[in-house]
């Protein structure tokens, strides 16, 4: 078995922090991703869905092939991108910007194989001295 890791997009508080903008990052406890950060999860989708294409026509050749016909080689995705379309559970911390991230960049994956995603209050980051970042709400 394996574990994928993936980190949230950025955050307000990323890039508040970014600023050096206190106010920002102090003003709330579940900071949610910045356009920068929903970008970045819907590459990762994207990611996901040309190895989901590859997969899928990779899978056309093969019975092409089987049958006696030319078939094109498709593009070979990345093989972790491919591996993680085979996940058996999804796990997201509660935290907005972490759910914000699998959902928007797991939801084909999720729809496909009928996935729920399980939130796990012990999947959030260690709370800093100060910071009210990890705290959710």
């Amino acid at each position: 078995k394996r574990i994928f890791l993936i980190r949230h997009g950025e955050s307000t508080w990323n890039e508040a922090q970014g600023r050096a903008d206190v106010i920002t990052m102090v003003s709330q406890t579940d900071h949610p991703l910045n356009a920068k950060g929903v970008a970045q999860a819907r590459k990762l989708a994207e990611t996901l869905d040309r190895a989901r294409r590859a997969r899928h026509a990779s899978l056309a050749a093969a019975a092409a092939r089987a049958r006696g016909e030319a078939a094109a080689d498709p593009d070979l995705a990345p093989s972790q991108a491919s591996e993680l379309l085979d996940v058996e559970e999804v796990w997201s911390s509660p935290l907005t910007r972490a759910l914000q991230t699998c959902l928007l960049a797991l939801r084909p994956a999720l729809l496909e194989r009928r996935l729920t995603v399980r939130l796990r209050a012990n999947a959030r980051e260690k709370k800093n001295r100060g910071g009210n970042d990890s705290i959710g709400t």
